[in-house]
């Protein structure tokens, strides 16, 4: 069974911080990861809209990263960091905002 353990940091950082990595058998892993708090709270988020355990969404996020070549999974990276950074500096639009873009950028009737 994997064991992941979330700690929250208090300071603004990047999404690159400090992870530590125990293996403690054949198949077992343990991970300790500091994150952010806002990528804590959009786990915490996802996890509980989807209702899964915030271990479980940790593994699945984690798989979902792994499954990625290294080009994607690096410009996967730079666009969540520059979303965080925009959203720190407050600039950021509503739901409805982005809705009405899609729309219109690929002609979709989306309703927010």
């Amino acid at each position: 069974m994997q064991d992941v353990r979330l700690r929250s940091l208090t300071q603004p950082t990047n999404i690159y911080n400090q992870i530590s990595i125990t293996k403690t058998g054949k198949s077992t892993m343990s991970i300790t990861l500091e994150l952010p708090p806002k990528i804590e709270a959009l786990l915490r988020q996802r996890a509980e809209s989807t209702g899964q355990d915030i271990s479980q969404m940790a593994l699945s996020v984690l798989a979902l990263g792994l499954s990625l070549d290294d080009k994607d999974f690096f410009a996967a990276l730079k666009g969540i960091q520059r979303g965080l950074d925009d959203f720190e500096q407050g600039q950021f639009s509503s739901l409805e905002e982005f809705v009405a873009e899609q729309n219109q950028k690929y002609g979709l009737s989306l309703e927010a």
